[in-house]
């Protein structure tokens, strides 16, 4: 029931693209089901795409390919896509990471994640960080690829 209540929040919440004061990120880790350790030390100087979804969110489904063709399209460019999963345990994510082919890192979020990112109340949310180390934008809900385009590629 909480999921389908929250399916249904995620489904028709608004797509809301917040300019952040650029916040500078801690450093975090997180061991992913597909890539090994993760660190975001091993990744400055590139551009980090970090988004929260679940296996089970309409959008997060919807949006994933998009990632997945930024990753291969910028990837050699310092694009690095990161996905965190909101799952409630690891089972579906190997399944899920096969069926869209999905070639970067995916891992379960942390409380350390929490601390790093805090609290957000919908899934889709994705935090698009600088070559610097700074959250330039988040944004809560589906965006296209041609959106994630426009944020990302000004800032490769």
């Amino acid at each position: 029931m909480i999921k389908r209540a929250v399916g249904i929040v995620c489904l028709f919440s608004c797509l809301l693209s917040v300019p952040t004061v650029a916040k500078s990120v801690s450093d975090f880790s997180l061991n992913t089901l597909n890539k090994g350790s993760f660190s975001l030390k091993d990744y400055k100087g590139k551009v980090l795409v970090v988004n929260f979804f679940a296996t089970w969110c309409p959008p997060c489904n919807a949006e994933i390919p998009h990632f997945v063709s930024l990753q291969k399209q910028y990837g050699t460019k310092g694009l690095v896509i990161l996905g965190v999963s909101e799952d409630d345990e690891p089972a579906p994510l190997s399944p899920f990471i096969s069926k869209f082919h999905i070639q970067y890192p995916v891992g379960m979020a942390t409380p350390t994640m929490a601390k790093v990112f805090g609290r957000f109340s919908s899934i889709p949310t994705t935090f698009i960080i600088d070559k610097t180390g700074h959250i330039t934008e988040t944004v809560k809900g589906y965006a296209s690829k041609e959106e994630w385009e426009a944020k990302i590629k000004p800032l490769l």
